[in-house]
């Protein structure tokens, strides 16, 4: 299945007389005065841009990081040497070490390693260590810090920003309290790029809650989250939409929601593709992996090891879904369980329709591998090793048979020789999963994860 946005309305052929020969339009007086001084401003405008573009060095040119963005232009990059940095300010009751500035770069020298934004000697119960407000570009950015919570306050606000981007960050130990979104609050549109997040908590989503615009997360880590890592939610201002792609989200855990990631009242297009959910649990009611509401909804070549829904009626170990249209193809699903009951879905819940095509799903525990409250298009999907059942019926391309993993022992889901799964299987489905033949000496964990897609999908 494929989606082809727009259509021939959103290309017109050109006018006639612009495709004319020079020989039958010869531009009179006036139309070549304004040509060359358009073409002038233009030139004029790029020779400016470029030069007025400065690199503003923190500490040897200025003290802080906020005095290097207060002399910033937009196009500049504040470029912050190796250190850790516990200098804040207190602007309109906010508390913060970067109060950003539109089009401004804020950039780390030495990277997340050696260059620390430390809430350590901070005053007050809830500061921030990064604020973006109203800021209408999409040139704003920050690159290459840790920015240490210390078990309280906020990482980062981005609030009704054109497109901030944070990448190659690290942000740790954050408590946000009775607030939503431990370490990133982002309401409007935002990118999460090449980023960590570790031991970050909140009354919900520990890591990065977001709302009310689009947000792309992309070769991200979630590790050790409390009440779901990611969370999304309509609040009523705007329509939510999501892309995460290359994401890795293990071992965090929720009372509600889903232990990996939730995207919920969403009613905009939301894309999960290539990520990797490993030993996240939920004790309250829904997924332990990712739990996905209204809204059309894609999840695809995804990896699904070891995540429980364990609260009093869990179901859905490792995807519960109900979006409308629900697409959920090319996925592994390894190991996931659910509360030991009769109801199904120790793999997958479906409340709603749903397409389920070409995946395999191993070793579900707690309930039969697949549940679902509405009608399933079933097509091309590996069964194998589900003790309690499949739990829907099967259609004529679906099969129950091992899938000859490499070494599932280790969590090594690649697929052997032979396998009924690889693409030259006679049935005709392609590939079926999310990875492709392999059974090199890997494991499926942060550090290896984007080793097994590059070799064998």
């Amino acid at each position: 299945m494929s989606h082809v946005s727009g259509g021939a309305g959103w290309w017109k052929s050109p006018s006639p007389d612009l495709v004319r020969g020079s020989a039958e339009v010869t531009p009179g007086p006036t139309q070549l005065s304004c040509a060359r001084i358009a073409a002038l401003l233009f030139a004029a405008t790029l020779l400016a841009s470029s030069a007025q573009a400065a690199t503003l060095h923190v500490p040897s040119d200025y003290p802080t990081i906020q005095a290097g963005i207060d002399a910033a232009s937009a196009g500049d990059v504040v470029l912050v040497a190796p250190g850790t940095y516990t200098d804040f300010e207190t602007r309109n009751l906010e508390t913060s070490c970067a109060f950003l500035k539109d089009g401004v770069h804020v950039e780390s020298e030495g990277g997340s390693t050696v260059t620390v934004i430390d809430l350590l000697k901070v005053d007050g119960s809830a500061p921030t260590a990064i604020i973006a407000e109203f800021l209408p570009s999409e040139e704003t950015s920050v690159r290459g810090f840790t920015v240490e919570g210390r078990d309280r306050g906020l990482g980062a606000f981005i609030w009704q920003c054109g497109n901030m981007t944070i990448q190659d960050c690290l942000f740790q130990n954050f408590d946000g309290g009775p607030i939503t979104g431990g370490a990133v609050i982002l309401v409007g549109n935002g990118s999460i790029i090449g980023s960590e997040f570790v031991n970050c908590k909140a009354l919900s989503a520990g890591a990065v809650w977001f709302t009310d615009g689009h947000i792309d997360l992309i070769g991200c880590v979630f590790r050790e989250c409390h009440n779901a890592a990611v969370y999304g939610y309509e609040s009523g201002g705007g329509t939510v939409s999501a892309t995460f792609s290359d994401c890795q989200f293990i071992g965090n855990s929720s009372s509600g929601g889903a232990g990996g990631c939730v995207v919920g009242l969403a009613m905009g297009q939301t894309t999960i593709r290539g990520c990797l959910f490993k030993d996240n649990l939920n004790t309250g009611t829904g997924a332990g992996g990712l739990g996905l509401g209204l809204g059309p909804k894609i999840v695809e070549d995804c990896v699904f090891i070891a995540n429980g829904a364990m609260g009093a009626n869990g179901q859905g170990g490792g995807l519960s879904g109900g979006g409308s249209p629900l697409i959920v193809r090319s996925n592994t699903f390894y190991g996931n369980y659910k509360t030991q009951s009769a109801a199904a879905g120790g793999a997958v819940e479906f409340a709603t329709f749903a397409f389920f095509e070409r995946n395999i799903v191993v070793g579900s525990q707690g309930g039969a591998a697949v549940a679902s409250s509405g009608d399933v298009d079933t097509s091309c999907n590996v069964y194998w090793d589900n003790p309690l059942g499949i739990g829907i019926p099967l259609a004529p391309t679906d099969r129950e048979v091992d899938p000859l993993f490499c070494d599932p022992a280790i969590y090594d889901l690649t697929l052997r020789t032979g396998s009924p799964c690889l693409p030259d299987d006679p049935l005709g489905c392609g590939l079926i999963g999310a990875l492709g033949q392999g059974c090199g000496t890997v494991h499926v964990d942060e550090s290896s994860w984007g080793k097994i897609k590059s070799l064998y999908r």
